[in-house]
């Protein structure tokens, strides 16, 4: 990472490492081959959320990156967006979810414009009738749709194609792809590929349409020490043990899970709906102690030896985080983060999980992630009323123990 993102002098990179130079030169090249070789940037996911009928799935374009001017001159190496030398590369983007799902070139930007470079792979790789969103630069009917050839839609094209300017700004907060590149052309692609794949990871992290994201905070006057016990009692075990719709809970390996930790609990809740419709998970909770803070992580997790459901699951990973941030006064946050729902076959369209909420959503509109996101929220709201009516009992129990520890206190120096 060091090397992507500030791209100094070696020098410089060994001193930040504490290594000398050719240790780090040594392993700094063994890791980006690790990064570029990472299988983050699929081709298959272009179809994700895709309704059925459609065959635009992604939208193309070209980025260049400047490389130093190769001796003798040779104007093949020409970028006219850089007015310097620079290898071209081109970028597929899913038109649903934003991802990247496409990544080709390194050829020398001159003798490289956009269409030749999408003729040499992409046009190959594309179904029968599939065609993607592109800009002007990209002049073949057969496989591209940019604004000439159909202006009426131009607004909505330039709306989807400035994705492209973003994720550029992403590849170029790291210097190597910021900078010129000093070091030989034909590592370029590793650098490039290293730089993808990481944007990508961020993609998929960040994007608010990639998870369900529940908050809740309160501040309490007490210390530490009295809140604890509480938020594990009315939070934390009611969050492993208990849902909505739970029929049964049962300990996982309790002996097992004790002997790792004594800080840890493995349960198997199964569910069942209005309609007797069955369907199971396994919580593993863990707590982590620091004198100033308590953290509560609980996920979801698959084990092999309890039978499959035949129903679209989601992973979820879960915060509960205690903070002293005064000597008489803690903070007790909460954050849970959902993924899609999925089955064996992969990610379930927007608009089924929509469905699955009880919300009928139009799978051919291009917002439809947007519309998910606020539609869902208000489906979510009584998950989070119920998140901070749990931080409300621990507010309650926190001053029911204060106060029976206060009289304690009382009688012990009574008797003393």
């Amino acid at each position: 990472m060091l090397f992507l993102k500030v791209y100094s002098s070696e020098n410089v990179h060994a001193t930040i490492a504490a290594a000398d130079e050719k240790t780090f030169r040594k392993w700094s090249w063994a890791i980006l081959e690790a990064l570029a070789s990472l299988n983050v940037i699929q081709w298959r996911n272009r179809f994700h959320q895709a309704p059925a009928g459609v065959r635009l799935f992604v939208s193309l374009d070209g980025t260049d990156f400047a490389i130093q001017e190769p001796k003798p001159f040779d104007k093949k190496w020409w970028s006219h967006k850089l007015n310097r030398a620079a290898l071209r590369y081109e970028v597929g983007i899913c038109i649903r979810t934003g991802c990247i799902v496409w990544v080709h070139g390194g050829k020398p930007a001159g003798e490289w414009p956009d269409l030749k470079l999408a003729q040499d792979a992409y046009v190959l790789a594309v179904q029968k009738d599939e065609m993607a969103l592109a800009d002007k630069g990209y002049m073949n009917r057969r496989y591209f749709v940019n604004p000439k050839y159909y202006p009426s839609s131009a607004a909505a094209q330039k709306k989807i194609m400035a994705r492209h300017e973003t994720a550029n700004a992403r590849f170029k907060q790291f210097g190597v792809l910021k900078n010129i590149f000093r070091h030989k052309v034909e590592d370029h692609m590793t650098c490039f590929l290293s730089v993808a794949n990481l944007v990508q990871i961020a993609i998929e992290c960040e994007s608010p349409f990639s998870q369900h994201v529940f908050q809740a905070q309160v501040d309490i006057p007490y210390d530490l020490d009295n809140v604890v016990d509480p938020v594990r009692v009315h939070v934390v075990d009611r969050l492993s043990a208990h849902d909505f719709y739970t029929k049964t809970v049962t300990a996982i390996d309790p002996e097992i899970v004790q002997r790792v930790s004594p800080f840890m609990t493995y349960k198997r809740r199964v569910s069942e709906d209005a309609s007797g419709e069955s369907w199971a998970v396994n919580v593993l909770y863990r707590e982590f102690h620091d004198p100033d803070r308590v953290t509560f992580v609980g996920q979801t997790v698959e084990d092999d030896k309890f039978e499959k459901f035949a129903y679209s699951k989601r992973e979820s990973i879960t915060w509960v985080v205690v903070t002293r941030v005064a000597p008489s006064t803690t903070r007790v946050t909460f954050m849970s983060l959902s993924s899609l729902e999925y089955t064996e076959q992969g990610f379930l369209s927007l608009e089924n999980q929509a469905r699955n909420y009880g919300l009928q959503l139009d799978g051919n509109d291009p917002s439809i992630a947007e519309i998910y996101a606020s539609r869902l929220k208000v489906v979510g709201d009584p998950g989070v009323a119920t998140y901070t009516a749990y931080l409300n009992d621990v507010v309650e129990a926190t001053k029911e123990r204060a106060n029976v520890q206060d009289h304690e206190d009382l009688l012990n120096l009574f008797l003393q």
